[in-house]
């Protein structure tokens, strides 16, 4: 199936929902840099300049994207080619949270890749083993399950952004990415004309690997007290970390205290689970954070309320006060969720799930399926929408 082909139905689509669509764009838009990538093209069209939000709605209904952005950094000539005579003004913080990067999601095997051969017509689960008739293709795909782990890392970074360095939670802005994770963007006047050195370091500070803890005597056992909220810093972090699995009174109880701590309730702790949990604090000091996104000056972002190319969903801002507590629906992350269709897949597919949505194939042959899980599907190469209902 060529881009052209697969791209008919669902550049229609994507044209009506951004006929609609608010775009949530900065106040600065004359000083942004704006990309997108065409249907029907691999590469990007960049340097694009617009003056108000009405030149960037009308470009981008007659100019359909499959993926759209608005760059981190301002300019004083935007639309310049050469980076060097854009005039760099400076740039939001950004922070990118990718599913893939999380240790409970490749452990507990919730990110996935299948091999895809178009000619043989073959899906397979591993990925590895290269079909002796085509190469094919691979293509990811993250359980949701996944990305209640990535809201997590999320709550810890706005946490550690807040408590920790400082900053007000109205120039904190997360969004789901509408496919593997999140990104957040700190638009503090404070922190735009940061280098990149000055990002790499605040990076490190958030990302804090191979961090160690010291290990004291207890009933003639080496073993390391876990930390407490009261100590500040990355102990904190763990210490909040922790809480949210260990379920053993004397434990919490420990990691919840303030001030000196009675012998006694140190003695009484199971030493067992203590010693367990120590192996572990290390990572849950770690926040897995892609320390190049957070580095780069001049990184483009996917614009709040545009369709993710890769999977159909929305790329959509979320109310801090909602993180913890997002529901992964597609009423809520897809423009299409009201609707079905009809789509030709050539390929036995394995249970898997599009947020709260479940399917599976058979083989080859034609679905009626939710409008959102033809889509998905299509964007995979994995079928094609034969009708919309």
């Amino acid at each position: 199936m060529s881009r052209q082909e697969k791209s008919s139905v669902l550049k229609d689509l994507f044209r009506e929902y951004y006929e609609k669509a608010e775009l949530d764009l900065p106040s600065d838009i004359e000083f942004r840099e704006f990309a997108y990538q065409p249907f029907d093209s691999e590469s990007y069209v960049r340097h694009l300049s617009f003056r108000t939000y009405d030149e960037v709605k009308n470009f981008f209904i007659q100019h359909v994207p499959l993926h759209l952005y608005f760059s981190s950094a301002t300019y004083l000539s935007p639309a310049a080619e050469d980076m060097e005579l854009k005039g760099w003004r400076g740039s939001d913080l950004l922070f990118d949270i990718d599913s893939d990067h999380i240790k409970k999601c490749v452990e507990n095997k919730l990110v996935k890749k299948f091999r895809i051969c178009p000619e043989c017509e073959i899906l397979s689960e591993e990925p590895e083993n290269e079909c002796p008739q085509c190469s094919g293709e691979t293509i990811d795909y993250i359980d949701p399950e996944c990305l209640k782990y990535a809201e997590e890392v999320a709550l810890d970074v706005v946490d550690i952004l807040v408590e920790e360095i400082g900053i007000d939670k109205r120039f904190i802005t997360v969004s789901f990415s509408g496919n593997r994770g999140f990104h957040i963007r700190v638009t503090d006047e404070r922190l735009r004309s940061l280098d990149r050195d000055s990002r790499r370091i605040i990076a490190g500070f958030i990302k804090a690997s191979n961090m160690h803890f010291p290990v004291i005597k207890i009933d003639e056992k080496d073993l390391v007290l876990p930390p407490r909220v009261i100590d500040g810093g990355v102990r904190r972090r763990v210490a909040n970390r922790l809480l949210r699995e260990i379920i053993e009174p004397e434990l919490r109880e420990y990691i919840l205290s303030s001030g000196h701590v009675k012998k006694d309730l140190i003695k009484r702790i199971d030493k067992d689970l203590l010693q367990r949990y120590s192996k572990y604090y290390s990572d849950y000091a770690e926040t897995p954070i892609d320390e190049m996104v957070t580095m780069d000056i001049s990184r483009l972002v996917r614009i709040p309320n545009s369709i993710n190319g890769k999977s159909g969903l929305l790329t959509k801002k979320i109310d801090l006060n909602e993180l913890g507590d997002i529901e992964f629906v597609l009423e809520k992350f897809s423009p299409f969720h009201d609707r079905t269709a009809v789509i030709e897949v050539r390929y036995k597919l394995p249970k898997i799930r599009l947020l709260d949505e479940e399917f599976k194939t058979s083989g080859r042959g034609l679905y009626h399926v939710r409008l959102p899980v033809a889509i998905y599907l299509e964007l995979k190469n994995i079928g094609r929408i034969k009708k919309i209902l």
